[in-house]
């Protein structure tokens, strides 16, 4: 008998090739996961329609829950050290700064910081004093004595990393520093510079009595040169060792000319700068007075 012809099983009843059935469950599980997919966007969807018009809970300042607030969560405490205000914008407060009051020779700087010092409670820290007594033990002048410390910078070094330790270690005590360079040194400092012109500052110099032999001046010209001299010796040192500029008036908070204001007159406006400085240091401007 001839041999019957088997077709395939494939074409068969009607029956899918065996890759196509693959294929299709491949087709259907792609669709599922699409259909899943669409779900979760809708639901997500209409999730955040409806969140979109609540406020988001907070806790309120008094540690009690407020309302909306989470049941036993209290609100996280401020720091001391800063405040907010009316925009809710956190700002610092510096709760206690040195002020550093530096300047032209003559321009009243000693005479300022005694007047801030009694009647403020302020301790006076004068790097000028100590200068002077150094020069007086050597038996040189103050002009002579500045050239020996632009050869030997020793002397500096001595009285700036003093100034230093000073306003770290006594941060909470109130201090001011008549200093020439304390501006640089103390940390966190008010920077005060007092402005005068050389010819004032001659005459103002000459007529006080309490300098001593260190600065001494055979005339009036004599006085502005050698004033003139100073400065510029002095100046020239800071440039070389600490690369910093002390006529630059832009390196200080508050700059006032002296020249036709008393001493009373300056400490008073130092010390009300000095008030708006501690109380947002950050957003504090600059003080330029002549």
């Amino acid at each position: 008998m001839p041999g019957k012809s088997i077709e395939p099983a494939g074409k068969t009843a009607g029956r899918q090739p065996e890759d196509s059935r693959k294929d299709g469950r491949k087709d259907s599980r792609k669709d599922g996961r699409k259909d899943s997919r669409e779900d979760s966007r809708k639901a997500i969807g209409k999730t955040a329609g409806k969140a979109a018009g609540r406020q988001p809970e907070r806790q309120v300042e008094t540690g009690s829950p407020g309302k909306g607030g989470r049941p036993g969560r209290k609100p996280k405490k401020r720091s001391v050290s800063q405040s907010v205000d009316n925009n809710g914008d956190k700002k610092r407060r510096t709760k206690s700064v040195h002020i550093s009051i530096t300047g032209r020779l003559g321009s009243g700087k000693s005479t300022v910081a005694k007047i801030i010092a009694e009647k403020y409670g302020f301790e006076i820290v004068s790097t000028g004093t100590a200068l002077r007594n150094i020069a007086a033990e050597l038996g040189m002048t103050a002009l002579e004595f500045n050239k020996l410390m632009t050869a030997d910078p020793k002397y500096d070094y001595m009285i700036d990393n003093e100034t230093r330790r000073i306003s770290i270690e006594r941060a909470a005590d109130r201090i001011i520093y008549d200093s020439r360079m304390a501006w640089n040194f103390a940390v966190d400092s008010f920077k005060v510079y007092l402005y005068v012109n050389t010819a004032v500052s001659a005459k103002r110099i000459m007529g006080d009595g309490s300098r001593g032999s260190v600065e001494s001046y055979s005339s009036f010209e004599d006085a502005v040169k050698q004033i003139n001299d100073r400065m510029e010796e002095e100046n020239y040192r800071y440039r070389m060792i600490y690369n910093v500029d002390n006529l630059d008036l832009r390196n200080y908070d508050c700059v006032i000319d002296t020249e036709f204001r008393d001493c009373d007159e300056v400490a008073e406006l130092i010390m009300a700068e000095f008030s708006k400085f501690c109380e947002d240091r950050e957003h504090y401007r600059k003080f330029f007075l002549r």
